[in-house]
């Protein structure tokens, strides 16, 4: 066998060896989560085996490298052992990220198992979000900068002007403090929550649902399919209803303007037999009661809790619907109207005069 030929032959083997180990392992642990049917397997699978499948190819052939490095030239060795390098910071960099991916999934399973109203799994994927996307970026940050390191010339540099980054640093920060403020703002909000994944809310005249939560801006999902995008700053310096912040159930109004002639007892009967016959309504609360009058009508309101904000919607148009049809089928003078007062009162009654 030609001499060049050994000489690769030794490195490939090292890395068989190694990814066929490694193989072995998954193909175990792939086995025991499919009779087992375990989170944890399965998480290792998705999140883990192909970025550590790299990791291990390109570490392997690293290490290679340096065990048979006298087999190959000093150029190509640098050159190699230059890019392999590179990648294997890299790969590690991303095998990171996944592995914190993998134990946010964990603790996500582990809420949601506990709690099935889901507050507590929405409020614990806010916060291992934004955490985790934090951490992602101070990975990439310090690996770009591992990476840009290894370049000697670039090395050179950095000690260089390692004796003039204090001032550099205050010129950074200066120039950067929004943006900086709103990714400590991104960190707040991790930590505060005024707003969780899934939370109903209304801004700028918007109702909607938070969809996700960056470090630097929010996506509200609105109900007609639109995406409002709002920085996360938003959250922290104006107000804004959350419907959901603690609990979904909700209270839900009707308001319906009327004649005095209307009967309001009847009414009442009515708007309490139709939310007790309602699907939607939970049972805590309802109400019917005259809440305001002007010149020309009367204002009706009743009030009725439900599970959650779609199904209050959904039994506040039911209600308003069923009160209007009543009131015009069966008491149509107690629409509203406009009363106009004839002249004729004020005038003094007529003599007729006979005629000659």
């Amino acid at each position: 066998m030609p001499l060049n030929r050994i000489k690769l032959l030794y490195p490939i083997e090292t890395i068989a060896i190694g990814l066929l180990l490694y193989a072995i392992i998954f193909f175990i642990l792939r086995r025991w989560s499919k009779h087992k049917e375990r989170i944890i397997p399965k998480l290792l699978n998705a999140h883990i085996f192909y970025p550590g499948f790299f990791f291990i190819f390109f570490t392997s052939a690293w290490i290679s490298l340096y065990i048979y490095k006298r087999r190959f030239n000093s150029s190509f060795f640098d050159f190699a052992n230059h890019s392999l390098k590179i990648i294997v910071i890299a790969s590690s960099a991303i095998l990171i990220i996944k592995i914190i991916s993998f134990f946010r999934d964990i603790a996500l399973h582990h809420y949601k198992e506990r709690d099935p109203l889901d507050y507590k799994f929405r409020k614990a994927k806010t916060q291992f979000q934004l955490i985790q996307r934090v951490l992602n970026f101070m990975i990439m940050l310090t690996t770009f900068a591992i990476i840009l390191m290894t370049f000697k010339g670039v090395r050179e540099v950095g000690s260089t002007l390692l004796a003039s980054a204090g001032v550099l640093g205050l010129v950074i920060g200066f120039a950067a403090q929004k943006s900086l403020g709103t990714i400590f703002a991104g960190i707040q909000i991790a930590l505060s929550q005024p707003i969780r994944i899934d939370d109903v809310v209304v801004v700028e005249g918007q109702y909607g649902t938070i969809g996700e939560i960056n470090l630097t801006y929010v996506i509200v999902n609105s109900w007609d399919g639109r995406r409002l995008t709002l920085p996360i700053n938003y959250f922290l310096e104006k107000p804004f209803e959350n419907w959901t912040r603690d609990s979904p159930e909700i209270i839900a109004k009707v308001i319906v303007y009327l004649d005095y002639t209307a009967p309001i007892e009847e009414i009442r009967e009515k708007f309490m037999n139709w939310t007790e016959e309602s699907p939607l309504w939970d049972g805590r609360v309802r109400n019917f009661m005259l809440t305001g009058t002007n010149d020309k009508t009367i204002e009706l309101r009743g009030i009725m809790s439900a599970r959650n904000s779609g199904d209050a919607f959904d039994m506040q148009c039911d209600l308003r619907e069923k009160i209007i049809t009543y009131v015009r089928e069966n008491y149509p003078s107690a629409l509203p109207k406009t009363r106009v007062s004839s002249a004729s009162e004020d005038i003094k009654p007529f003599t007729k005069v006979s005629e000659f």
